[in-house]
């Protein structure tokens, strides 16, 4: 995203009065005293570039002293300001530049963002992603964080009715054809999903995001060969684009990320490193080649691209004094803060370091996301664990816990993998117990969708209704250990007869456990159960999409991160009916059905 802001931020804008020199007339430099509004925006943009935020401000500010309706300027330093964290000063500079520019969409995202990241204001966040994606066809950052944020306020209906009404006054809109076309495939509204790929397509017939997406559609409707042409367009148009555009880093991006999706491995590092060596500070292109690295289990290499994973925390950075620890000092009677910065699964992966660091002679604390503080608590040996909003205490060094395989050189050979590192409260364990004694064995526990919000939630949730062979045969009980239900499954989950829903009283991930352990087998997509469940060393059987997260590798139906998980993987892109088949089967062997004696 910064980098992405960085580029929209420094094209070059003339004032309105600056008058453009006739060929014959000398060229005229001027001494730096008097740079005009465009020289120094120029300048701020370069400061910008290399992340000098502080003298990025002071040339904006002149240049706005120079002209004070220089919109571009007063955008600029509002995202500086937005960088610096004065939230107040950049909302003032970000209005003023809409007040003299009010049909730029930049303006109207960076308003969004500010509104909700700096005062939690979704309403107001709301108005203005909507009017950025009003101004700008293809606006796609700017959609997806407003389609997230009225998700997260229960209207998203309000934004399928936009897009309806926009292709109505406008059928030649052929992005929100797309945007619509998602909410149907969300909705599993196959048919209008793919009608409105088709539309966008009839009007735009080489957008490869489009063909991407009708692909997926495709697959999920089993029209296998067609969803592989719809790919491969889509890939020879990315890779047409790369070789038109050489220097186009996004171009590059976009193909990259198509081939990962397509599990094509080393071409997608081979387009990272393209980007990389275009520009070495290209963030996202470093994660992705470290991430690919992971998966196909080459940990040297990607856990020094990831080193920077902090960056894209979904709790968030903070700004420690304390200098960072990788296993390259001595901590010897010292204290160290592992703090989470990324999702609630891979906290609870990468905590089972504490004890290694523990047994260098270290005090060890954990700040990790609140919910999980009481569950992490039943480490052993951790000097102290903190949620979000508590009071840390004095330490002397800290380490995001995304670092920690990076700090320990982590090879596959190395993972520590001693199971169970977490436990469940002994008393909750009990009450638990009498809860559940009256469902005789196998108890097995459900999980089939995560959080919607996730970037790839599409590839690795089911909807309910897709398990329905599996819940409805009447011969086995199974426990829903899903905290919350979509909208689309509440109906179906109703009518099973044979399913216990637990998830309204699972008010954290302490409670969950103490469930987990009086369970015979827990089955569940990629969340963070399925961490939970292979820290607390229970069996888990875990659905894996087609192109899967680093973490469970490739090729292998077994994880060397946790000893009692089996993986099932998809053959194919969105193919849940395979792997639930192999489930299906696999139960029937292991957890075969009692006839009961009469």
């Amino acid at each position: 995203m910064l980098n992405w802001l960085k580029q929209l931020f420094t094209s070059v804008e003339k004032p309105k009065e600056q008058v453009p020199q006739t060929p014959s007339q000398p060229v005229y430099v001027a001494p730096p005293a008097m740079l005009g509004s465009a020289e120094l925006k120029k300048q701020g943009d370069d400061h910008l570039a290399r992340g000098d935020m502080a003298s990025a401000a002071t040339c904006y500010r002149k240049a706005i002293v120079i002209d004070p309706d220089f919109a571009k300027a007063h955008s600029n330093l509002g995202f500086v300001l937005m960088q610096q964290g004065r939230a107040d000063e950049a909302e003032r500079s970000l209005k003023q530049a809409l007040a003299l520019d009010p049909k730029n969409a930049d303006t109207c995202f960076m308003l969004g963002n500010l509104a909700i990241l700096s005062r939690s204001d979704l309403e107001s966040g709301c108005q203005y992603f909507q009017k950025a994606v009003e101004l700008m066809p293809d606006f796609d950052v700017a959609y997806l964080d407003w389609r997230r944020y009225m998700s997260l306020q229960g209207k998203l209906e309000q934004v399928k009715q936009f897009l309806i009404a926009g292709i109505a006054s406008d059928p030649a809109r052929a992005d929100f054809q797309n945007y619509l076309g998602n909410i149907y495939q969300d909705e599993q509204q196959f048919e209008q999903a793919m009608a409105c790929f088709q539309q966008a397509l009839a009007i735009r017939p080489d957008d490869a995001d489009v063909l991407e997406n009708l692909g997926f559609v495709l697959f999920k409707q089993n029209q296998v060969s067609q969803a592989n042409a719809a790919y491969d367009k889509a890939l020879a148009l990315r890779q047409q684009a790369t070789v038109l555009g050489p220097d186009d880093l996004d171009l590059h991006y976009k193909l990259a990320t198509l081939l990962l999706v397509l599990n094509r491995h080393q071409e997608a590092i081979a387009s990272f490193n393209q980007i990389l060596t275009l520009n070495p500070g290209y963030v996202e292109a470093r994660l992705g080649r470290g991430l690919t690295s992971l998966l196909i289990g080459e940990f040297e290499t990607g856990w020094k691209d990831t080193r920077d994973l902090a960056s894209y925390a979904a709790v968030g950075y903070p700004e420690f004094r304390q200098p960072l620890w990788l296993n390259d000092s001595d901590i010897n009677g010292k204290s160290i803060l592992l703090f989470a910065d990324q999702g609630l699964g891979d906290t609870i992966q990468f905590v089972r370091y504490a004890e290694q660091i523990k047994k260098l002679g270290a005090k060890v604390y954990v700040r990790a996301h609140t919910s999980l503080k009481s569950l992490l608590g039943t480490l052993a040996d951790l000097d102290g664990i903190f949620g979000e909003e508590d009071i840390l205490p004095l330490f002397d060094y800290c380490c995001p816990l995304s670092n920690v395989a990076l700090a320990f050189n982590t090879s596959l050979e190395t993972i520590p993998a001693s199971v169970p590192y977490l436990q469940a409260a002994k008393e909750r364990v009990a009450y638990w117990e009498s809860q559940l004694s009256s469902f005789q064995a196998p108890r097995i526990g459900i999980v089939w969708s995560g959080n919607p919000l996730f970037r790839n939630d599409k590839n690795r949730s089911v909807h309910l209704q897709r398990l329905a062979a599996l819940l409805m045969d009447g011969s086995r009980h199974f426990f829903l250990l899903q905290k919350e239900v979509r909208a689309l499954d509440a109906p179906f989950m109703a009518s099973l007869k044979n399913v216990t829903d637990l998830g309204p009283q699972l008010n954290d991930f302490a409670e969950t456990a103490a469930v987990i352990a009086n369970l015979d087998l827990v089955i569940t997509v990629d969340t963070s159960v399925a961490h939970l469940a292979g820290a607390l060393g229970k069996p888990v059987w875990i659905l894996l999409p087609f192109a899967p997260d680093f973490r469970w590798l490739l090729g292998r139906s077994d994880s060397p991160w946790y000893p009692t998980a089996r993986l099932f993987r998809q053959p194919t892109i969105a193919n849940w009916d395979t792997v639930l088949d192999e489930i299906k089967r696999d139960l029937d062997v292991e957890f075969p059905v009692q006839e009961s004696s009469t």
